[in-house]
């Protein structure tokens, strides 16, 4: 099923609907048909046809599950939902905004920071001489030593 075809069945749900009553209506008929051939009477038929085939009503609901178009109506559902709730509740909405909008501009303050001061080269006029400077501690060895300043990386 394409994603067009899925789109344009949002829209026509109740035909959908419709067509699944007809199929599962044909198929529970189909099934009376079957235990009267067997030699039921019209009522026994019937009535052995809807125990077998099962409550109509559950798997309707099971079919509507399985169906492709459900995630989509629920994500709909979800948004309608948002919605409604963020127009009942405008306090909370605009504390929700405020914490969003301090939380994307500290982010966005941190990682321009970063981006400054460790991700871009220094402006140095003779950037190939620049050194580490460490401090050695001599009872402790050479590998002991303390980074004093780090390479300038370009």
């Amino acid at each position: 099923m394409g994603m067009v075809s899925r789109v344009r069945a949002l829209f026509r749900r109740n035909k959908l609907a419709a067509d699944l009553e007809e199929e599962l209506h044909y198929h529970l008929s189909r099934l009376e048909e079957l235990k009267q051939a067997e030699g039921l009477s019209s009522e026994e038929a019937y009535l052995a046809a809807r125990r077998r085939f099962g409550n109509l009503t559950q798997l309707k609901e099971k079919m509507r599950e399985i169906d492709l178009i459900t995630p989509a109506e629920t994500v709909l559902q979800d948004l309608r939902f948002a919605v409604r709730t963020l127009a009942k509740h405008p306090s909370f909405t605009l504390l929700a905004l405020i914490a969003l909008a301090v939380g994307i501009g500290v982010n966005t303050a941190v990682f321009t920071a970063y981006k400054a001061v460790l991700l871009q080269p220094l402006d140095a006029a003779n950037a190939d001489q620049l050194v580490n400077v460490y401090r050695t501690a001599p009872q402790n060895g050479p590998d002991q030593r303390k980074l004093l300043a780090a390479p300038v990386r370009g």
